[in-house]
């Protein structure tokens, strides 16, 4: 079911039923289960099944709504999936942090000048500006995560 919102939002909405997780279980099963023909197949299969019970419950859904439009192919491929956090390779820096840090702002009179970043910013694009300070406020916590020389744009 779908409605129209100000003509410019589309919203659709699916029965709860998609979301539980016994459904989206067998549901999970038997779209990676049918690929199993070879050693890869069973791999995905494996990988999936360890997500967390909600993400699974939420792919499940993803599934049947690209089912209808004969687009679920695309998530044989675990390459299609990302994360889209990871605390795993990033710093979590609090607000308090970025503050008595001064990695935005300075202290003195909350201007950009004389900041880490003001330190640091010699971008020519807005783009690389909002790249640098992505990169200043969620600090890798391994270094091998990231080589700066596999990087486009860095020498």
């Amino acid at each position: 079911m779908w409605s129209l919102h100000d003509d410019r939002i589309r919203i659709e909405k699916m029965e709860n039923k998609h979301f539980e997780y016994s459904s989206a279980f067998q549901l999970i099963t038997d779209f990676y289960g049918c690929q199993e023909h070879d050693n890869t197949g069973s791999q995905t299969l494996s990988f999936i099944l360890n997500l967390d019970k909600s993400i699974l419950c939420c792919l499940a859904a993803v599934i049947t709504y690209l089912k209808e439009f004969n687009l679920e192919k695309i998530l044989y491929n675990l390459n299609n999936f990302k994360k889209l956090s990871s605390e795993a390779e990033f710093m979590t820096l609090n607000a308090t942090t970025l503050k008595n840090l001064e990695i935005l702002h300075n202290q003195t009179d909350r201007k950009t000048k004389g900041s880490l970043f003001w330190v640091l910013d010699h971008t020519k694009t807005l783009f690389g500006r909002r790249k640098l300070k992505k990169w200043v406020t969620q600090p890798l916590l391994k270094s091998s995560v990231y080589s700066a020389a596999s990087s486009p744009g860095f020498p």
